[in-house]
């Protein structure tokens, strides 16, 4: 009796099946799920966005930098913006700024040293937005009172104020 051919080839497909199913092919594994939302800081009262000294320095702890702080250096109560002093934690004053070089001997700052605070920050910035998360109440500014709210994660947005108070808006076209 001679072999059937056909059997013996189905049988050698069936093989090849088999060995295919023990080493699959390698698959890349799926994309991680992309976030539904997104988090944004706002400021809820009027008055402005701000961020406690404690909440900046930390802030730019954790982006690597090394922050010196410095405040208005006369003390009559007018703003000089020329002239300034090492902030060591004054009460209120009126504007604490910050840069990543200290001072220069004459009281004055190295203007490209200068760094971003309060409204220039990124709001959805996973870093501020632990902060905020961790921090609570200790984090906000003088006139402040942060919220952190949850939008979708696909939405083109802008924040929008009225006398500090603010609410994030989707994005759209307007005209004049």
């Amino acid at each position: 009796m001679k072999p059937n051919k056909r059997l013996i080839r189905i049988g050698k497909i069936k093989k090849e099946k088999q060995k295919r199913k023990d080493f699959p092919i390698f698959k890349a594994p799926p994309p991680p799920p992309v976030p539904q939302t997104r988090k944004v800081v706002i400021n809820t009262c009027y008055g402005g966005f701000g961020l406690s000294h404690k909440a900046i320095m930390e802030y730019y702890k954790r982006k690597g930098i090394t922050a010196y702080a410095f405040v208005d250096a006369r003390d009559d109560g007018h703003c000089d913006f020329t002239h300034f002093k090492p902030y060591t934690n004054q009460e209120h004053p009126f504007i604490i700024h910050y840069a990543s070089k200290p001072l220069n001997e004459d009281g004055t700052y190295d203007q490209t040293a200068y760094l971003a605070q309060g409204r220039e920050l990124q709001r959805d910035d996973p870093d501020i937005i632990a902060i905020v998360e961790k921090m609570g109440k200790k984090s906000w500014g003088q006139h402040a009172e942060l919220s952190i709210v949850e939008i979708p994660a696909d939405v083109e947005w802008e924040i929008e104020e009225y006398d500090g108070a603010e609410h994030i808006a989707e994005t759209h076209r307007t005209w004049r």
